[in-house]
């Protein structure tokens, strides 16, 4: 899954595309929602990267840094989301500026988690996978937050289309 030797200059490609995915799934998917529920989005997907890196350390993975190959799983989780719009964000935009820093530090392992753990998300009102029909979890915005050990982490992002 990863390369056995990264450069510098591909590393930081990788983190870049990573935090301009992330920025537009925030942009779409929440850009009119209080920074906390963008925050608490992002956090959502770094516990799913967290998850996944501490699986992924394997023997094929060492030499590669671990900025790159956290990089590459925010890339895998972010690439089973449907985004709402379709339009780039304009870069002056100032909500889109807000979803790039909170990217970049969800990235970076800053971003304090308001989730308490969730790896998981759906839009309040939006049935669960599981089918029994309650909003259980941490409700920020107009999201419900939940830990999902089960679900593969591409399962386990909910959202409306």
């Amino acid at each position: 899954m990863f390369p056995t030797t990264m450069n510098t200059e591909t590393e930081t490609a990788a983190s870049r595309e990573a935090v301009n995915r992330l920025a537009r799934f925030l942009y779409a998917e929440a850009a009119h929602e209080s920074v906390r529920t963008r925050e608490a989005l992002a956090a959502a997907i770094a516990n799913q990267v967290r998850r996944l890196l501490s699986q992924q350390l394997t023997a094929a993975s060492r030499g590669v840094p671990a900025e790159a190959i956290r990089a590459q799983l925010f890339i895998s989780c972010l690439d089973g989301i449907r985004i709402r719009r379709s339009e780039p964000p304009s870069p002056e935009d100032p909500l889109f500026a807000s979803c790039q820093r909170i990217a970049r530090r969800a990235l970076s392992g800053a971003l304090r988690d308001p989730t308490l753990g969730a790896t998981g998300f759906r839009k309040l009102g939006e049935p669960p996978s599981d089918g029994n029909g309650a909003d259980a979890g941490i409700w920020i915005g107009s999201y419900v937050f939940f830990a999902d050990a089960e679900t593969a982490p591409r399962d386990a992002l909910e959202f409306a289309t």
